[in-house]
Order: structure tokens, then C-alpha cells, then sequence
């Protein structure tokens, strides 16, 4: 492929279905970390002139072109959003054949330089397929989670296939993007995919105010993997503390885990904060709690992280940095130990802490150097 110009912009698509909310202020629906991502992503390279930048997005009845602080925001028509009141009706026969044409009008159709995809599913093969072997084009999977290095990904009926052709699919896009060190290793070692590693970025703002702690928080979709119940023993065995647990979705997980919160006196259970709010919650704890089995490197650690709020973490030590950096405390899933932190946390120790985690979070998450190794990254795709 011959260099571009220098007169003409790089075109990239980012490919993130239920990343709609996060542009649209007015829309509730649910999205995820790894669509915070590249909405943070998209926004920040779209400041560059050199750049031109498109999310494409699902179906939430918008108009098919909108226009959000410079990024171009793209409806694939029937495509169903996380949780999605559509999801039902557009997954009939019919509508997966129409959204199927949609997706090709706009991934072919387009004269996209890069595309880019997270979360490790259908997608990345329709863009492996559709945008780098017809078009031509570079394709960047970013991992959204430890599980995304997994050859075996894939359970239940054609699972094996499935995992298969994931694997095949990673290792033909242009280049893999891992979260942390362990990542990447685990994708060498599991399916032999070399990757970069870039760190997620956050916008960092002033400093943060660690001095109005007033409670222990959890915040997560609702997913048995996330394990809620251990929060909300947490709160069972420290009657006296104040717990606060943000938990959307709708399934089992959580009509079990709001039974159990209403019989607790000092738990607050939320449903739905809108993002532009959320951050507020992390401000006002004195600790943050990941009950997660595996996680890649939770957002929720970073916005903790910018609110001078340390992490109990029963599993979740992305390449080690809360033992590393001394940014909480993890339990290994000793409901003990994480009783015996909690108790024993004072304003001296949330401080001290507290100031690990913004020397910490400056240093390692600042969306400007995450930003500017990917765009580091495909201008050297783009000169192969």
C-alpha cells in the first residue's frame, strides 16, 4: 500500500456498538468500559488535524450522521445495543440479514484508512474480512479483557468453531493493542499473537478532593463473573459502615443481588447513573471494591484512581500495580482480610493512599500518551 499524503487526513472507524450513549448526553441505555475507552480514544484523536474520526455505533432511533466534538457518529442500522429494548425484534432472521447489508454498505462502501474494534466477538471477523482482506484497509483489535487472550473464548453450542475462527481473526488483523503486560503475554502464549501494549486513557483533571470520604463502593454491570454477593457480605459483616452498590442490567445476578440489599440497613443499591455523574460517587468513597473473577484493567480502578480513592480488590491486580504502587490493598479473596482493611482504613491511611493513586494515575493514564502511541501506531501501519 503506498504512504498517504500529507495533505490528506487518516480516516479511522471505530467499530463500538453501545459506545451511543457516551456521545448522546440524553440517551439512558447501558454501555460498557470498553466503549468508555473508545469514546475517550475516539474524541482525543479527533482533536488532531491530521485525523479523521468515525464511530460507528448501534441502532438507539437516532439519525444516521451525527456530529459530537468533532467525531462523526455513524448509525449501522439494526445493529441491537447492550441490553437493548430492540435487541429481540432485530435478532429474527430478517433483521440479522438487513443489519448484515448495513454493516457491508458502511465497512466496504467507506474509504476508511483503520478500523478499530474491542471485546472479542463476531465483529472483529466482519472487519477482518470485510476491511482489510476486500478493502485492503488496516484492522486494530484492542483487548478489552483477560479473556480476549483465551483460544478458547467461546462456550456452548459451536463453541470450538467459533473460538476458532476469533483465533483466526486475530491473528490476521494489522496489529493486536493489549491493556497490560499480562495481556500481552497471555496472548503470545495462548494464540501466538504478537501485540503493543498501551495503557487506557482517562482525561486527568485538577486534583482531587481525598478529604470527603464517606462510604465503600462497588460499581459494575450486572454479571455473575463480577460476584456482587461479596460486596454485600462485606456490608453484612460491618453493619456500621455505609455501602454504596451501582449495579445496572437485568438478569438474574441482579434480582439476586438487590434481594439481598434490601435486607441490609446500611446498603444504598443503584441502578442507572448517567456517566457525567458517576464520577461524583467515586469522589465521595473512601474505598473502591472489585469483586470481579478476572477482569483486563477495569475503568473503574482509573476513575477511582483520579478521585484519590484506593482499591479492595478480592482478585483483580492488573500487572500487580496495587501491590506495586501501594494503591490499596488485595485480599485474595479472604472476606477476612478485606474486613480487617476496611476497619482499619482512617483519614491518615485513605490519604496516603489517596496520593499513590493520583501520582499513579498521572503518570500511566493520561489519555494524551495513550492517544498519541496509537496514532504513533497506525501512521506506521499506513507506511507498510
Amino acid at each position: 500500500m503506498s504512504v498517504l499524503k500529507r495533505e490528506e487526513k487518516i480516516k479511522i472507524c471505530f467499530v463500538s456498538t453501545s459506545a451511543y450513549p457516551l456521545f448522546n448526553k440524553n440517551s439512558n441505555a447501558f454501555f460498557g468500559g470498553a466503549e468508555v475507552n473508545m469514546y475517550y480514544l475516539a474524541k482525543k484523536i479527533a482533536e488532531d488535524p491530521d485525523f479523521d474520526v468515525t464511530v460507528c455505533v448501534g441502532d438507539y432511533n437516532q439519525k444516521p450522521l451525527e456530529l459530537y466534538d468533532g467525531v462523526k457518529v455513524r448509525k449501522l442500522k439494526y445493529q441491537p445495543m447492550l441490553f437493548g429494548a430492540n435487541n429481540k425484534k432485530y435478532e429474527t432472521i430478517p433483521y440479522k440479514i438487513l443489519r448484515q447489508i448495513f454493516l457491508i454498505k458502511e465497512l466496504v462502501l467507506k474509504d476508511y484508512d483503520v478500523y478499530i474494534n474491542t471485546c472479542g466477538g463476531g465483529m472483529i471477523t466482519q472487519l477482518v474480512l470485510l476491511g482489510k482482506l476486500i478493502r485492503r484497509k488496516k484492522v486494530i483489535f484492542r483487548m478489552a479483557s483477560d479473556s480476549d487472550a483465551q483460544c478458547s473464548k467461546f462456550n456452548g453450542r459451536f463453541g470450538r468453531i467459533k473460538s476458532w475462527i476469533y483465533t483466526k481473526s486475530l491473528k490476521s488483523t494489522s496489529l493486536v493493542v493489549a491493556q497490560t503486560e499480562k495481556q500481552q503475554k497471555m496472548l503470545n502464549e495462548n494464540i501466538k499473537v504478537p501485540s503493543v501494549v498501551i495503557s487506557n486513557g482517562f482525561f486527568i483533571k485538577d486534583q482531587a478532593d481525598v478529604t470527603e470520604k464517606a462510604f465503600t463502593l462497588w460499581v459494575s454491570r450486572s454479571d455473575e463473573n463480577k460476584r456482587p454477593e461479596l460486596f454485600l457480605e462485606l456490608a453484612a459483616r460491618l453493619p456500621h459502615e455505609r455501602f454504596v452498590i451501582i449495579i445496572p442490567g437485568d438478569n438474574a445476578t441482579k434480582t439476586k443481588a438487590v434481594s439481598e440489599a434490601k435486607k441490609l440497613k446500611n446498603v444504598e443499591i443503584l441502578d442507572f447513573v448517567p456517566f457525567s455523574q458517576i464520577q461524583d460517587y467515586y469522589e465521595k468513597a473512601k474505598v473502591f471494591v472489585n469483586t470481579s473473577v478476572y477482569e483486563g484493567f477495569p475503568n473503574s480502578f482509573i476513575q477511582s484512581f483520579l478521585a484519590g480513592t484506593p482499591i479492595l480488590s478480592f482478585n483483580v491486580n492488573p500487572d500487580e500495580i496495587i501491590t506495586k504502587y501501594d494503591l490499596g490493598y488485595l485480599c485474595n479473596n479472604n472476606i477476612d482480610d478485606a474486613v480487617d482493611f476496611i476497619k482499619g482504613l482512617d483519614d491518615t491511611k485513605i490519604k496516603h493512599l489517596g496520593k499513590n493513586c493520583l501520582d499513579y494515575v498521572r503518570k500511566k493514564h493520561d489519555i494524551i500518551k495513550s492517544a498519541d502511541k496509537y496514532k504513533e501506531n497506525i501512521k506506521k501501519l499506513l507506511e507498510r
